[in-house]
Order: C-alpha cells, then sequence, then structure tokens
C-alpha cells in the first residue's frame, strides 16, 4: 500500500516514532501495510526523533513512498508523538511503537471500538505498580490503564484532553494523558482491548538503546509525581 492521496482526508493516521533502529520501523510498515487494504483510508506518518544521519538515510530510502516522513532534534517520544500528531488528517489516531509486528488487520475492530462507545483502545492493559503503591492517595486517578505502545482515539478526544505533556521526554507522558482523558470524562471513560494476536510487541527493543534510560525514566516519574501532586 502506497502512502494516501495527499488530496484525500485519510481516515485513520498512523503515528510511528523512531530513533535509529530503521529496520524495525520498516518492518512496522510493512506489516501494517500488508494487513490493511488501501481503500481504509491509512494515512502513516513516522516521526525521526534525532536518529545518527546513516541510520536516518537508510528510513527515508526504504521508505519514502509509503509514509510522510518527519524528522526533528532528539525530543523524546512525547515530543514525536506530539509532532506526528500535528502532521496529521485522519479523524482517528493511532500511535504505535516502531517495535510492533501486525500479524492481522486490526484498524477497522478499533474504528468500531471507538464509534460505538466513547472509549480509548489499545493492544493491552496494564496495571502500574508504582501507582499501586499510591493508591491510598485520592489524587490516583487509575492503576488500570492501556500498554503506551499502541494506542487509537479519535480527533475530538485528542482535541479536548490536549496535547501529550513534553516535560516527560520518554516515560508516564501516556499515563497523565489517559488520566487527563479519564478525569475529563468524570472517571467514566472506558478503555478497550483488540483481539490477542493481531500484533506482536517486541517490548521496547528502542528504547533499550537509549544510554540513560534509567535516569529519564527517574526524571520523567518525578515530574509526573509533581504535577499530579504524588
Amino acid at each position: 500500500m502506497k502512502l494516501a492521496d495527499k488530496r484525500v482526508v485519510p481516515r485513520v493516521s498512523v503515528v510511528i516514532p523512531q530513533r535509529n533502529r530503521w529496520e524495525l520501523t520498516v518492518a512496522c510498515c510493512s506489516s501494517l501495510c500488508r494487513h490493511h487494504a488501501a481503500g481504509e483510508g491509512l494515512e502513516i506518518i513516522v516521526v525521526d526523533d534525532g536518529s545518527d544521519l546513516a541510520e536516518r538515510r537508510k528510513g527515508y530510502r526504504q521508505l519514502r513512498h509509503r509514509v510522510k516522513w518527519c524528522e526533528q532534534e532528539q525530543q523524546g517520544v512525547t515530543g514525536a508523538w506530539n509532532r506526528g500528531l500535528q502532521e496529521s488528517r485522519g479523524e482517528i489516531l493511532v500511535l504505535l511503537n516502531n517495535d510492533v509486528v501486525t500479524c492481522k488487520g486490526w484498524i477497522k475492530h478499533a474504528i468500531e471500538m471507538i464509534e460505538a462507545r466513547d472509549c480509548l483502545v489499545g493492544a493491552g492493559r496494564r496495571r502500574d505498580l508504582e501507582l499501586g503503591r499510591l493508591i491510598a492517595q485520592e489524587k490516583v486517578v487509575s492503576t488500570e490503564l492501556l500498554e503506551g505502545w499502541c494506542m487509537v482515539f479519535n480527533r475530538h478526544d485528542y482535541e479536548r484532553t490536549g496535547a501529550f505533556d513534553e516535560s516527560m521526554k520518554v516515560y508516564w507522558s501516556d499515563t497523565d494523558w489517559q488520566w487527563r482523558w479519564l478525569k475529563s470524562r468524570g472517571n467514566r471513560g472506558r478503555l478497550r482491548t483488540l483481539t490477542q494476536g493481531v500484533m506482536r510487541h517486541l517490548g521496547h527493543a528502542s528504547t533499550a538503546l537509549l544510554q540513560n534510560r534509567s535516569q529519564v525514566w527517574r526524571e520523567d516519574w518525578q515530574r509526573f509525581r509533581e504535577k499530579w501532586g504524588l
């Protein structure tokens, strides 16, 4: 499947951040296209977050005819999400890690769930242990959340909730956004998941290369706690 005609407004925009590991991004995009027909109105936006020049060039050469390609200085995945969402045109918005391989078509099912009721859709749920330790505090909105490597929502929800908080560069910004989304609905919004087996997550194959990963996690966690008064 080729990039959607720029004259036609796509129904779905998929934002895929990458930093180096271009081969993961190629596999992610290729499998996504393989299982979704061109008629589904899919727009794929790859945001390169400060990859090394050689890595960036390799990825661009492989993908330039299939995706909308954006580049920025390294800001972290949160900044890449926001950049991709700013560039998007679809009514249904998808955030997808570049280390995800699609095994079966799933976008149609995600759209059906979102249109059926007010919800966020993901590929999996998680119960956050760090938040579980703070559950006695009334400020904890929820410990049941969607995994951040795949999230689907509509444009209205994104515009109503606002951009992802870039003070949390890599971690916790997805939790922060989901909490804001839940609070905007009086904590009555629903989190729903896709059928198991429609995609495979390689498990932080990109962030594993982040040299100061532990430090970034601690800093982002501190910013999250300060923001929510935890």
